[in-house]
């Protein structure tokens, strides 16, 4: 199956589903933040997921990773 996504989060898991405030997508904190999650989520990428091409994203190289965190800097809004 694509993707594979299983949740088993451990420690200390609080979710609120009343909130008003919603945490949107902060994947791309720093260059840096992107890069480690990046080579984590890479090292859980399934066989069949490397053969098919799913998550090739996550596999480019660093180079690539901080050209585009560069190239999107300047679309950045502030939320709050």
């Amino acid at each position: 199956m694509a993707g594979c996504h299983i949740a088993q989060p451990e420690g200390n898991v609080y979710i609120n589903r009343n909130s008003e405030i919603k945490c949107m997508h902060f994947r791309h904190l720093s260059i840096d933040h992107v890069i480690e999650r990046n080579a984590y989520l890479y090292s859980r990428l399934s066989e069949i997921n490397k053969k098919m091409g799913w998550g090739w994203h996550i596999g480019l190289p660093r180079e690539r990773v901080e050209a585009y965190f560069n190239e999107n800097r300047a679309n950045l809004k502030k939320v709050i």
